[in-house]
C-alpha cells in the first residue's frame, strides 16, 4: 500500500489483470505469470527429451498423464493473457498425448512454442513510477467533499491522475482547467452570473463586479465582509489561472514537464476543497 499525495487516501499498488483488467500490474506479478509459462515450456522440452531418450522402452500411463498436466497449466496461462489461438492448441495437445498415450512430434513443439513467443512480443506495456501509482485511476483525486459537491469533475479528475502517472503532463494540466471550469460555473452560479458558452473572462468580470456590489446590497448578510474577501479571493485566483494557465492550455501553446504538472495538481487540488466549503454544483 502506498499513501496517495494528492488524495491522503491508501491504494494498492497493482492488481492482476485477470480480476481488474486494464489497470495497473506490479512487475511482480508479471514476473510470476512469465515465470509461470517459462517454466511449462521448459517442463515441455524436457518431457519431449525424455520420451526421446526412452524410444525403446513405453513410458507408462502417469508420464503421459504428468505430460498432458503441463499442457493444461499452459494453456490456463495463455488464455489468462487473452491469448486464445495458442491456448485451444495447446489443449489439443493435451487431448491429444491423453487420447494417444505419447507425445506429440518435436516440429509441433517448437511451432507452438514460436507462435507463443510471436504473440507475446506484441504485448506492450507502458511502466508507471512506483511513487506515480497512487494517480491512476484514483476516484477520489482531490477527496470526498470535491467528489461530492462537484460531482462532474470526476470524469476529468480521473483523467488528470491517469495522465500524470503516465508522464502524458499537458494533458493532464488540460484535464485540471476543465476540472476548474467547473468551480467557475458553480461560482459565477452564486451571483447569477451566465457562464454558459461564455469565456472565462467575461465570466470572471460578471462575478468580480457583482462581488463589488456585495457593499451596496441592503439586503448582505451579517458576515457579507468574511464573504466578500472570500469570493474576491476565488475571483482572482481565477484570473491568475486564466492568464497563466489556461489561455495556453486551451490554445495549444502552453507545453508542461512533470514538475509543472505536480505543481497544478496541488494547486488545483487545494483551490477546489476551498470552492467544496462554500460551493457545489
Amino acid at each position: 500500500m502506498s499513501k496517495d499525495p494528492a488524495s491522503g487516501q491508501s491504494t494498492p499498488l497493482a492488481c492482476l489483470w485477470k480480476e481488474n483488467p486494464n489497470r495497473l500490474v506490479s512487475w511482480w506479478d508479471m514476473t510470476l505469470h512469465a515465470l509461470k509459462m517459462l517454466k511449462g515450456i521448459e517442463l515441455m522440452a524436457r518431457m519431449q527429451t525424455l520420451s526421446l531418450l526412452g524410444r525403446d522402452a513405453v513410458p507408462s500411463p502417469l508420464f503421459h498423464e504428468e505430460c498432458a498436466r503441463v499442457y493444461d497449466d499452459l494453456a490456463e496461462s495463455l488464455r489468462e493473457l487473452g491469448l486464445l489461438r495458442q491456448s485451444e492448441r495447446t489443449t489439443s495437445i493435451a487431448e491429444f498425448v491423453r487420447s494417444h498415450q505419447k507425445l506429440p512430434d518435436e516440429s509441433s513443439i517448437q511451432n507452438l512454442v514460436l507462435l507463443i513467443h510471436h504473440d507475446l512480443d506484441a504485448f506492450v506495456f507502458e511502466a508507471v513510477p512506483q511513487e506515480r501509482t497512487q494517480f491512476y485511476e484514483s476516484n477520489h483525486l482531490f477527496g470526498d467533499e470535491v467528489h461530492d459537491k462537484f460531482f462532474s469533475t470526476a470524469y476529468d479528475l480521473r483523467e488528470a491522475g491517469n495522465c500524470y502517472a503516465l508522464g502524458r503532463n499537458t494533458a493532464c494540466v488540460f484535464h485540471l482547467m476543465r476540472v476548474l471550469e467547473i468551480g467557475l460555473k458553480a461560482l459565477a452560479k452564486q451571483f447569477n452570473v451566465p457562464s454558459d458558452h461564455a469565456n472565462w473572462g467575461n465570466v470572471i468580470d460578471g462575478i468580480e463586479k457583482a462581488v463589488r456590489e456585495l457593499d451596496k446590497d441592503p439586503a448582505r448578510p451579517a458576515n457579507w465582509k468574511d464573504d466578500r474577501e472570500f469570493y474576491s479571493q476565488c475571483a482572482s485566483h481565477f484570473v491568475f489561472v486564466k492568464d497563466g494557465w489556461r489561455n495556453y492550455t486551451d490554445h495549444a501553446r502552453g507545453k508542461y514537464d512533470e514538475q509543472e504538472a505536480l505543481d497544478q495538481l496541488v494547486n488545483v487540488r487545494s483551490f477546489m476543497q476551498k470552492l467544496a466549503t462554500r460551493l457545489h454544483e
